[in-house]
């Protein structure tokens, strides 16, 4: 897992899951977001993207590497809402 921040960048959170194919996006995503995570993983790990309090998350894999189709949460399961009162750290 690599982190990069930049201080002049709107103040947003971005976890990146991907491959070695995703590595050519770090330069423009760095500077894109106050805080970008890349994490090197096929799958998406909702922990992190918690921990994070990711505003954006991409999944990022070379069709190769692609062994399954991500699956929905079952209908009516929460996906990635934040409680009203928690600020960003």
């Amino acid at each position: 897992m690599i982190a990069f921040g930049c201080g002049e960048a709107p103040d947003t959170r971005c976890v990146l899951f991907g491959d070695s194919a995703a590595a050519w996006t770090s330069p423009p995503l760095s500077a894109s977001f106050r805080r970008l995570v890349i994490a090197y993983d096929a799958g998406v790990d909702l922990e992190l993207v918690k921990r994070e309090r990711a505003d954006v998350v991409i999944s990022l894999q070379t069709e190769r590497r692609m062994r399954f189709v991500p699956a929905d949460p079952p209908d009516g399961e929460e996906r990635f809402a934040w409680p009203a009162e928690t600020e960003k750290a």
